[in-house]
């Protein structure tokens, strides 16, 4: 594990913020956030710095490059981003674990602006050219 990483301030912060600094919470959420990314990257060298693009795979890098998961460029009034999943845009046969991987990159991406680790986040979920039992 690296601990410039994961003991940085910046790191840390994101945690307190996101639970408006309830240290008891935030935590609990950096337990879970550790928990998640072992189960979805492996406890490599992964497990202590940021996921890049190429810890993806290239199912998750197809899943990626589709369209299918995107945050928006503007804010919502309340200044949320503004994620969303239309699984119609992607083409090939969905799988949970990769789902989960790449929405795991966009999300910790994400989460890396503060005003996203203040404000929160926003899930749009555009169900559109897929066959109901067909969606993640």
């Amino acid at each position: 594990m690296n601990p410039g990483h994961v003991c940085s301030r910046q790191f840390r912060l994101q945690f307190l913020r996101c639970e408006s600094f309830k240290g008891k919470n935030a935590a609990k959420r950096l337990v879970f956030h550790f928990k998640k990314k072992e189960m979805l990257f492996g406890d490599g060298d992964v497990l202590g710095r940021e996921v890049r693009l190429s810890d993806l795979s290239p199912l998750d890098l197809a899943m990626l490059q589709s369209g299918a998961m995107q945050v928006l460029p503007t804010r919502d009034v309340s200044g949320r981003s503004v994620f969303c999943y239309i699984p119609g845009n992607f083409q090939g046969k969905l799988k949970a674990l990769q789902v989960q991987r790449t929405f795991y990159y966009i999300m910790a991406t994400t989460s890396r602006e503060e005003e996203t680790q203040r404000k929160g986040f926003i899930f749009i979920l555009y169900k559109v050219g897929r066959k109901g039992g067909d969606t993640i």
